[in-house]
């Protein structure tokens, strides 16, 4: 069997870019047969509100498949299309070719987000209407279908029909260790860090509330790379994040991995990646939980970063290797 890897476009501002190196590295590692399939980059313009440039994207995602599809005589019916964004327009061409062609391929792939959730961006914007359909039919046509949260899971099985055993939690793949061992020991600094977007289901009105007494950085309120980023939460004592929505919490993890303590409210997916320590329940005791985080010791910070462990890059792809096989 051969893994055709379908990746996201490989974007320096976000984990994309780490994405593409894991999986080569596991595949690698394991002897995993495999073909990465790329796109056609094009000058993405990241801002605040959006993950990414959606014409940039779908470029990408576009050419993508064509690229996939002119070898498409080389797929055998043994063989896996995986793609680490499942929130793939187009994707619906591969069960047509699969049916015609009469080749038994495997698909399956990484789900994000989608209009199943109603704080999503595309459930904001108005998309549901149309994409609800859209992602029934390629729940239906994929064979796997994988989650980092087991909240992620519930919120999508309530919202749309797919069966519960197609959906797998694995976890989000990230560099722990790497994390951990470059960033996580550096001395702490006097400030909490609040890494995102500034829209509501993230609780941005809420930091900016919070920021009148206490000294709160906003990561996006200025451009930086990836390693400016990693140094701004390696001298954090803390990352705030008091959200309305959260499937995973990627910003909330790595500051962890960076021996920042977490301040995030006791629901959604922080109830499986954060300790119930540092999970609040009330919002009056947010300022309680921000003093905790600038006054903590060496050994609560540790006791974070070892609670992150599972999500090591190498441990979460291989859970996906396995359901591949």
């Amino acid at each position: 069997m051969t893994i055709f890897l379908m990746p996201m476009e490989p974007l320096e501002q976000r984990y994309s870019i780490q994405w593409l190196k894991y999986f080569q590295d596991v595949f690698e590692f394991n002897n995993i047969p495999n073909k990465i399939i790329l796109g056609e980059s094009f000058d993405c313009n990241l801002q605040g509100k959006f993950f990414l440039d959606p014409i940039g994207t779908n470029i990408w995602k576009l050419t993508q498949l064509t690229n996939l599809l002119k070898q498409f005589d080389t797929i055998k019916s043994s063989d896996t299309i995986f793609f680490t964004d499942l929130w793939n327009p187009g994707l619906e061409v591969l069960p047509y070719i699969k049916a015609l062609l009469k080749k038994d391929i495997k698909i399956s792939g990484y789900l994000h987000a989608g209009t199943y959730d109603p704080w999503d961006l595309t459930a904001q914007t108005g998309m549901t209407s149309w994409a609800k359909g859209l992602e029934e039919s390629w729940f239906q046509v994929c064979d796997k279908i994988f989650v980092a949260t087991q909240f992620h899971k519930d919120l999508l099985i309530s919202n749309r029909t797919v069966p519960e055993d197609k959906v797998k939690v694995v976890g989000f793949p990230i560099d722990v260790q790497g994390l951990t061992l470059q960033y996580g020991n550096i001395p702490k600094e006097p400030y909490i860090v609040f890494t995102g977007r500034k829209s509501i289901e993230k609780g941005y009105q809420k930091v900016l509330k919070l920021r009148e007494n206490n000294n709160i950085i906003v990561s996006l309120d200025k451009q930086r790379t990836k390693n400016e980023y990693y140094d701004l939460l390696s001298k954090a004592s803390g990352i705030i994040a008091p959200s309305e929505q959260e499937t995973f919490g990627i910003g909330v993890v790595e500051g962890m991995c960076c021996g920042c303590i977490p301040i995030v409210p006791d629901k959604l997916s922080f109830k499986e990646t954060v300790p119930y320590l540092h999970r609040y329940i009330n919002e009056d005791k947010i300022q309680d939980y921000i003093n905790i985080a600038i006054n903590a010791t060496n050994n609560d910070r540790h006791y974070v970063q070892k609670f992150v462990k599972k999500y090591q890059y190498q441990n979460v792809i291989n859970k996906i290797i396995q359901e591949l096989l």
